[in-house]
């Protein structure tokens, strides 16, 4: 992968804020009075040998965080937080989610044997119109239902077409959430009943897609939103810790304990300068 100037740049800033606010300590009182008891759901999108874009993990480095999680937290399903929220399930410490964007095929070349390898369980959200069409990028419905065998990997809805869901008229908003379950249940067999919104900043979803959401018996949906979700958190607005190209063991560790939950800043003030290029599916 040729790194762009940008993608160096935020590489750069994720690391020295993570390692400054880990030294000063900073990190460390904020998880003591404010994560410590908090589930972090984990982001990734393309896992490649060798990656192709700032969003997408080497599979080395992949396989270096799974290991690190395994040895130092409590993964668990997505389901369970939904337990939690819903106050019929306590969640041990240190625990954190792992979810997927997309539904590339890397995820079955490169994540779930991983995933596998240290019984892992995670949650993959697919864009059900690339999922067995022409794209190779995209896994096919067998890929998927091969994955699914173990019960390690849930599947979530990322729509029908990845368009910001805050963009599309009443119709097409029904659409794009309804259709989408249904698709992921009449091909895999399984119900469905999490989403990840498209983009995820706040501007990409709003008051009546949770409206929809609810009313098609979605319990859980994901933003982009940095930060942990205690058991105050909204089932329909989760926030997630987005992990990319740059993160190597130790800036994960440290986004891991809490050092880059002050990115949410970011999120909220400069979500205007998101570049959509690298995500978009056209």
């Amino acid at each position: 992968m040729h790194a762009t100037r940008r993608m160096k740049c935020k590489r750069r800033a994720r690391r020295a804020v993570a390692a400054l606010l880990h030294c000063t300590g900073v990190a460390f009182i904020y998880h003591w009075l404010f994560a410590r008891r908090a589930v972090r759901v984990l982001t990734y999108h393309a896992i490649e040998r060798i990656p192709s874009n700032s969003y997408s993990v080497s599979a080395a480095n992949f396989e270096r965080q799974m290991e690190y999680l395994q040895r130092n937290c409590n993964v668990i399903p997505l389901g369970d937080l939904d337990d939690a929220l819903a106050k019929t399930k306590s969640l041990p410490p240190k625990s954190v989610v792992i979810t997927f964007d997309d539904g590339f095929r890397n995820f079955h070349t490169y994540a779930y044997p991983v995933l596998r390898k240290y019984r892992l369980p995670a949650t993959c959200f697919i864009i059900t119109s690339k999922i067995g069409d022409s794209d190779e990028c995209f896994m096919k419905w067998g890929e998927l239902e091969q994955i699914l065998r173990d019960g390690l990997v849930t599947v979530g809805s990322h729509t029908v077409s990845h368009r910001p869901l805050s963009s599309l008229d009443a119709s097409e908003l029904e659409r794009e959430i309804r259709e989408s379950r249904d698709v992921i249940r009449d091909n895999l067999g399984v119900s469905v009943n999490c989403l990840s919104y498209p983009y995820g900043t706040r501007r990409d979803y709003d008051d009546r897609c949770i409206q929809v959401l609810r009313e098609s018996g979605y319990k859980l949906a994901c933003t982009s939103i940095n930060g942990v979700n205690t058991t105050r958190a909204k089932g329909l607005e989760l926030r997630r810790t987005k992990i990319e190209w740059g993160d190597d063991l130790g800036t994960f560790r440290r986004i891991v304990t809490g050092a880059l939950d002050i990115w949410v800043l970011a999120d909220y003030c400069l979500g205007f300068l998101q570049n959509k290029r690298e995500v978009e599916f056209g």
